[in-house]
């Protein structure tokens, strides 16, 4: 009789070959007395061409399985003890018995204690093929805990699995082209204020926060004016208008007798529509 992890005593006074053998998979293979040969995973059986006067079966199951539960079409006596189980019966013939088992798993997290490299892990945690809780993006920190779950591949982060953001604007650090923004100010996609006008300040801060496009402003983002008539740059036809002279809306000096010499350099500001007059 061969054996492998179980045992059988036999008492039967004809003569008979028997053999069993019993993989790490759990599959029972049984030749009776006749040379059939029966495999059915957890399933044996055994008969002879007589009854067996005595029948004693010993199983010892390896240290990493646990007992599921076992039968026989016969009666007799189960003994199962620490990690060895038995049957024991008489006068038997075509005895059939059936003992089920499986790896342990002690933390339920479907990975076999063998293969578990996390084995406490708490119930109910997704895990990977090794047993340990999943860090789906490789941050370093768990799933279970992680508030960014999607970091990209290799960026630092800090305890809740987020890329830092030292200024609090909602934009990461290594994205942030402004990462001193204030706090409480509405930003962009680069972590920068808006600036609406394009006119290179930003709109906390401007007060001409629709100068036209391309206009020349100053630290207010408002238009300049340079000859201080009171019209913008960018609508000044006559940027060079003397200080304190009237103008009109287009910035150049007004000439109240149309006579074409401005009211500052008319010494003659009355003169009749019409009349010819000197520089």
């Amino acid at each position: 009789m061969k054996f492998d992890q179980g045992s059988f005593v036999v008492m039967y006074p004809g003569k008979f070959e028997s053999e069993v053998k019993i993989d790490d998979e759990g599959v029972y293979t049984f030749n009776s007395w006749d040379g059939e040969k029966r495999e059915d995973g957890l399933f044996g059986l055994w008969n002879s061409p007589g009854d067996f006067s005595r029948f004693v079966y010993a199983w010892v199951i390896p240290e990493h399985f646990e007992l599921i539960d076992y039968k026989s079409n016969r009666d007799g006596n189960w003994v199962a003890r620490n990690n060895t189980i038995s049957f024991f019966a008489e006068d038997v013939n075509s005895l059939t018995f059936t003992i089920r088992y499986r790896e342990k798993d002690s933390d339920s997290d479907g990975v076999s204690d063998r293969a578990d490299r996390c084995p406490t892990t708490a119930k109910g945690v997704k895990v990977n093929d090794t047993g340990c809780q999943l860090d789906s993006d490789g941050d370093g920190i768990l799933d279970l805990i992680d508030a960014c779950p999607k970091t990209p591949k290799g960026s630092l982060v800090g305890g809740k699995g987020c890329q830092p953001d030292a200024d609090g604007d909602g934009v990461f650090d290594f994205l942030d082209q402004c990462p001193e923004t204030a706090s409480g100010l509405s930003v962009g996609s680069l972590g920068c204020e808006p600036d609406s006008d394009k006119d290179g300040v930003v709109d906390s801060k401007d007060k001409c926060p629709k100068s036209p496009r391309c206009a020349t402003v100053d630290e207010n983002g408002c238009d300049l004016d340079s000859d201080k008539d009171g019209v913008v740059d960018s609508k000044d036809k006559c940027p060079e208008s003397p200080e304190g002279a009237k103008v009109n809306e287009s910035g150049c000096e007004l000439d109240s007798d149309n006579d074409g010499v401005a009211d500052s350099k008319d010494k003659c500001p009355e003169s009749p529509k019409g009349a010819k007059v000197n520089a």
